[in-house]
C-alpha cells in the first residue's frame, strides 16, 4: 500500500464513503473501490469524494485520471467529466467500463 493514497469522507466523525487513489505512472492515477455508505448516497458524497480526489491527484502532479466503472455508476461519472475508453469487461464477475479523466479540466 505504499503507492496508495487511501480518502475518507466523514459526517460528524463517522466513515460514510471511501476510495483509493493508485499511481500508475508518473503522469497517471488510477481511482478505485469507490463507496458510499447506503444510509448516504445521493447526497452529493460520492461527487464530493470524487472531486477531492481529483483535486488531489492534480495537485501531486498527475496529468489524468482512470478507473474501472460498474456499468451501473458510468452515469454517475460522465457527469463527473469522465469519458468512456474501453468495452464492457467483467471485473470480480460485474460488467465495467474503463474511464478516463484530463486532470487538466479540473
Amino acid at each position: 500500500e505504499k503507492y496508495q493514497t487511501h480518502i475518507g469522507a466523514y459526517v460528524d466523525n463517522i466513515l460514510v464513503g471511501v476510495l483509493i487513489l493508485t499511481e500508475l505512472s508518473s503522469h497517471d492515477i488510477k481511482m478505485r473501490q469507490v463507496a458510499v455508505d447506503n444510509t448516504w448516497q445521493n447526497q452529493k458524497v460520492g461527487t464530493k469524494l470524487v472531486t477531492y480526489a481529483e483535486i488531489y491527484s492534480k495537485k501531486a502532479g498527475y496529468k489524468t485520471i482512470v478507473l474501472n466503472a460498474r456499468k451501473t455508476a458510468v452515469t454517475f461519472y460522465e457527469k463527473l467529466g469522465y469519458n468512456i475508453i474501453s468495452e464492457e469487461f467483467p471485473e470480480i464477475g460485474i460488467p465495467h467500463l474503463k474511464m478516463m479523466k484530463n486532470l487538466n479540466d479540473v
